[in-house]
């Protein structure tokens, strides 16, 4: 009989009433759960999107918790697969950062061909048990995403075989019940968030001159008689330079010690030993899915050649510049001009 304090299908953290309940089960996701992934509808053809009512989730949707509403609709036009209520999500690629975050419907929805659909034997494993084992796991399908592969991502037979380990059905109500009340709590906050993240983006439309004006709707009452802003091409403001070239093997995931932050084309890449700027910069991506993006950062960091550092002139506020790039950020059309002179 296996040593149940040194085994490895039995936790190190156990509730009292469940410590002599035996050890866990070990099984592959394909043996636990149906399987299936979604599609995108031709997005040339507007009767798939336009005036939709079916919830339609992408990797972006996914927090690592409960799905309530969804950033896009799609039409009955497009004959998607609903999947219901307490399926659980898993992004198989998308980006890097996006891998392995999951999902849980609260609302029948359907899904991008970039995610994984798991509807369990509840018999055996309780779904929302499952989202609670695929959080903790995350790590595990960075791992696979990026094992031998050009570009990391998970597929579906990567999902099948992905190992479970589980108790008995009241052991897991009792784990899911503690981690999801968490759950909760962070939905609570990031609504709050959301909210305050709207709010700051009506403000800064109003604080800012719309397009072919040169005063803002909403000014500081000791600015208001101060005259109508000056309008000059980004270049004319600050200089506008590419990063240095690092390899993927140089940076780390995670930061450390003697660590900087690394920017690159789609925001933040991972943490280097070396670094190429010391100070406070905004910076645009300049090639990539996310090209036009904009980020602010502080210290010392290192900008690799997809990133353009930002310095402004010495009449032009640093912070202001960067507010001023979030709001008119459509530097998308410009990919082809930011990725061969600068």
């Amino acid at each position: 009989m296996k040593n149940k304090k040194s085994s490895p299908l039995v936790p190190s953290l156990r509730f009292p009433e469940f410590r002599e309940a035996g050890e866990w089960v070990e099984k592959k996701l394909g043996e636990i759960a149906a399987i299936r992934s979604g599609s995108t509808p031709l997005r040339a053809n507007p009767e798939f999107f336009k005036d939709g009512n079916i919830p339609w989730v992408k990797t972006t949707d996914l927090n690592n918790s409960f799905i309530y509403k969804t950033e896009e609709y799609l039409t009955s036009k497009t004959n998607a697969k609903i999947n219901p209520e307490e399926s659980v999500l898993v992004a198989m690629y998308g980006g890097f950062n996006q891998i392995g975050r999951t999902g849980f419907l609260k609302i029948p929805a359907a899904t991008n061909q970039a995610i994984s659909v798991l509807n369990t034997d509840r018999k055996k494993v309780l779904p929302i048990y499952l989202l609670t084992w695929l959080n903790a796991k995350v790590e595990n399908w960075k791992k696979i995403a990026s094992s031998s592969r050009k570009d990391p991502n998970i597929t579906g037979s990567d999902v099948a075989s992905f190992l479970i380990v589980y108790p008995k059905l009241e052991e897991q109500q009792k784990i899911a019940a503690c981690l999801s009340s968490l759950d909760e709590l962070i939905t609570a906050h990031s609504q709050k968030l959301d909210a305050l993240k709207k709010h700051k983006k009506g403000l800064m439309q109003q604080l800012f001159p719309a397009e072919g004006q040169t005063v803002p709707s909403l000014r500081f009452p000791e600015f208001r008689e101060a005259g109508e802003w000056v309008e000059k091409s980004l270049k004319n403001i600050c200089q506008m330079k590419a990063g240095k070239f690092v390899s993927m093997s140089e940076i780390k995931e995670k930061s450390g010690q003697d660590l900087y932050p690394c920017f690159g084309g789609n925001g933040l890449r991972g943490f280097t030993r070396t670094y190429t700027h010391d100070g406070i910069y905004p910076l645009i991506g300049r090639q990539g899915a996310l090209c036009g993006n904009i980020n602010i950062t502080t210290g010392k960091f290192h900008a690799t050649e997809h990133a353009v550092v930002t310095t402004p002139n010495n009449d032009i506020d640093v912070k202001w510049l960067f507010y001023e790039l979030i709001l008119y950020q459509n530097y998308v059309r410009y990919k082809n001009k930011l990725s061969s002179n600068i």
